[in-house]
């Protein structure tokens, strides 16, 4: 409390003469002394969600991240607050309140936090390793009638997700997962109702492997993942 009559104090003293706004940032518990002079709160009172994503055999991964202050608004990065994927630091908030990077694809993304009252904290997070999709084969048969998918290098400290896509009257598509990684998925008849047969038509078929941690160091709560994919086209039968 005195901390912030503190600061309302000077600040009034600042803008004697002036118009002026002054924003005192709450922190984590809703008090009035968690931020600094810029209105912003500390990284340490922000939430953060990071998703890199990365496709086998491409050169980059994509980035993207929530960051929010205890009211859920998007906070504002500087070039001395900053977050920074393998030393690549996120930029935003875009229109959708997202911050956005663009880095060199690796086998491991370090989260570097800096705050300029806290120090830099880091957290390594290390990306699933390269996978194929074993069946069906590229551009094999699979029956619409009901199929079972099968990729290498199973993990069960991973999760999965599969999207199945195809191009007729418009794209349909759906999602399945996050599951355990078991090397496996069977598909029933039920499960591919969406999808047709015969012509041209193929199925794309989308593996995604995720390692999660949701611990990262530098915010109040933070969870990142590290999504790996592939990519099969199929054709369908019935």
């Amino acid at each position: 409390m005195w901390k912030q009559m503190t600061l309302v104090g000077l600040a009034a003293t600042l803008c004697l003469g002036a118009s002026c706004t002054v924003r005192i940032s709450p922190d984590g518990n809703g008090n009035g002394d968690g931020g600094g002079l810029d209105g912003q709160p500390y990284l340490d009172q922000a939430d953060a969600s990071i998703i890199i994503g990365q496709r086998i055999g491409e050169a980059t991964a994509d980035v993207t991240a929530t960051i929010t202050d205890s009211l859920g608004q998007p906070v504002t990065l500087t070039s001395d607050r900053a977050v920074k994927v393998n030393d690549v630091s996120l930029s935003g908030p875009d229109a959708d309140d997202e911050f956005t990077a663009s880095v060199d694809a690796a086998d491991q993304y370090k989260i570097k936090v800096v705050e300029p009252t806290r120090g830099i904290e880091e957290t390594v997070i290390d990306t699933p390793t390269d996978f194929e999709i074993t069946s069906p084969a590229d551009h094999g048969a699979v029956s619409l009638s009901g199929f079972k998918l099968k990729w290498s290098r199973a993990n069960s400290r991973l999760q999965v997700r599969i999207k199945l896509s195809q191009t007729f009257d418009g794209t349909q598509t759906r999602n399945f997962g996050p599951y355990t990684d078991t090397g496996s998925r069977e598909f029933t008849q039920e499960d591919l109702t969406p999808f047709g047969h015969g012509g041209d038509l193929t199925l794309s078929i989308t593996v995604t492997k995720i390692n999660t941690t949701n611990d990262v160091n530098g915010f109040n709560s933070g969870t990142a993942s590290v999504r790996l994919s592939t990519t099969r086209v199929a054709r369908p039968g019935p």
